[in-house]
C-alpha cells in the first residue's frame, strides 16, 4: 500500500497542472505496473489456496507480464479501446507516460530478484540501478501523502478563485 501511494503520490505531483481527466488517468497509470501484475496473481493464489489446485510457476509469473514496459503499453491500448473515442487518445498517452514513471521509479529500488526486464521479451536481463532499497516507501509515504494533500488542496483553491 505504502507503495502504491508513492506511485501515485509523485504521478499526482508530477501532473498536477494537468486538466482533471489527464490527472486522473496519469494517477490511475502511476499505480496501474503494480495493480496489473500484483493482482491477478494474489487472485490466483487465493484460488489456489481456497481449491488446493497448484499453480504452476509460469503461470504465476506471467501475471507480472504488465510490469514490463511492451505488455504495459499493450495493456495500455486495450484500456483505451475500451474507451469513448474523444477520451481515448488522452487516457492512453497518460497511462501510458505514467507507467513509464512508475518503472522509471521502481528501477531506482534495490531488489531481492535483480530489479525488472525492462526489454523483455527481447531480453530477460534485469536492470536496476539500487540507489534506494524497495522497502524505503515505508518511510517517503507520509511526505508524499502531505505534499499530495497540499497540491489538491492548492489545486482546488485556485479552480474555486477562478469561478
Amino acid at each position: 500500500m505504502p507503495d502504491l501511494l508513492t506511485h501515485a503520490g509523485i504521478g499526482v505531483l508530477t501532473r498536477s497542472r494537468a486538466r482533471r481527466s489527464a490527472l486522473i488517468w496519469f494517477a490511475v497509470g502511476s499505480c496501474l505496473p503494480d495493480l496489473s501484475s500484483r493482482l491477478p496473481g494474489l487472485g490466483l493464489a487465493l484460488v489456489s489456496w481456497i481449491t488446493g489446485i497448484r499453480m504452476s510457476l509460469p503461470v504465476l509469473e506471467a501475471t507480472g507480464l504488465c510490469h514490463n514496459p511492451l505488455p504495459y503499453l499493450v495493456l495500455c491500448a486495450l484500456i483505451a479501446l475500451l474507451l469513448p473515442e474523444h477520451t481515448r487518445r488522452t487516457a492512453f498517452v497518460n497511462l501510458w507516460l505514467a507507467g513509464w514513471l512508475h518503472l522509471a521509479i521502481d528501477t531506482t529500488q534495490r531488489h531481492l530478484n535483480g530489479g525488472y526486464t525492462l526489454l523483455y521479451p527481447f531480453s530477460m536481463v534485469r536492470w536496476e540501478l539500487g540507489w534506494i532499497e524497495s522497502d524505503a516507501s515505508l518511510r517517503v509515504a507520509p511526505l508524499f501523502a502531505g505534499a499530495l494533500v497540499a497540491v489538491l488542496a492548492l489545486r482546488g483553491l485556485v479552480a474555486w478563485r477562478a469561478r
